[in-house]
């Protein structure tokens, strides 16, 4: 496709219902924004579901490629971006994903993430 983004993929036998990714407000009034951050239903055999990310500023906006400079320019060491989704029996759970900076690594981000277990989401937070 040609963009950068986010991938994300179910290594579990069970599917994963509802998936949202949030999009996550940086400094200065930009976004963080993942293009189409909604999957309703992912299996293990669907392989990865790839989320497009743009930096959304007041006066425009830029591919998520320039995530690394943003955070280098403004002194962000990381970016944390939630993403919620549930099983077939209604259980909820978070993992949340990390974007930390590290000139070692390609693109110079390294990515991290931890996974939790939370009450189902209501309207507001969902």
């Amino acid at each position: 496709m040609g963009y950068t983004g986010l991938g994300v993929v179910n290594d579990g036998e069970r599917p994963a219902y509802d998936i949202t990714i949030r999009n996550i407000s940086l400094k200065d009034g930009t976004k963080l924004v993942f293009h189409g951050g909604q999957t309703e239903r992912l299996t293990k055999s669907d392989g990865e579901a790839f989320y497009p990310a743009f930096l959304e500023a007041r006066l425009g906006g830029t591919f998520g490629s320039a995530l690394f400079d943003f955070m280098r320019e403004r002194g962000i060491p990381s970016v944390t971006v939630p993403i919620t989704y549930r099983d077939s029996n209604n259980n909820w759970f978070q993992t949340d994903v990390t974007f930390e900076r590290d000139v070692q690594k390609s693109g110079g981000l390294r990515l991290g993430w931890t996974q939790k277990r939370i009450p189902e989401p209501t309207p507001e937070s969902a």
